[in-house]
């Protein structure tokens, strides 16, 4: 079994995540390991995230793991994370990278 951090999506998200920062940036790894990259349409994109959800003709029942970042703070999810991921009902797990490093 492969580690999360040994996914070759997460890398990809992780550059992503460094680019834009400081702004938080948000993704998803799907069911079938593919990587989606979300805007992050938030008006303080710096402090939080607010994602432009494109799923592409998938529903929310492929999201297997939610992405984001944290550009200037704590390197695991917020409670407002937590409940926001979970709060979808079909989400197995949240990473939470920091960039500013």
């Amino acid at each position: 079994m492969m580690l999360l951090s040994e996914h070759p999506a997460l890398w990809i998200f992780a550059e992503h995540a460094r680019k834009i920062a400081p702004h938080e940036a948000c993704g998803a790894i799907l069911q079938n390991k593919e990587l989606l990259i979300w805007d992050n349409i938030s008006p303080t994109p710096d402090l939080n995230f607010i994602p432009r959800i494109q799923l592409d003709g998938k529903d929310f029942s492929d999201v297997k793991i939610l992405l984001h970042s944290h550009a200037n703070g704590q390197t695991y999810p917020s409670r407002e994370d937590w409940l926001y991921g979970y709060g979808m009902g079909t989400i197995q797990g949240l990473y939470c990278i920091q960039t500013n490093q």
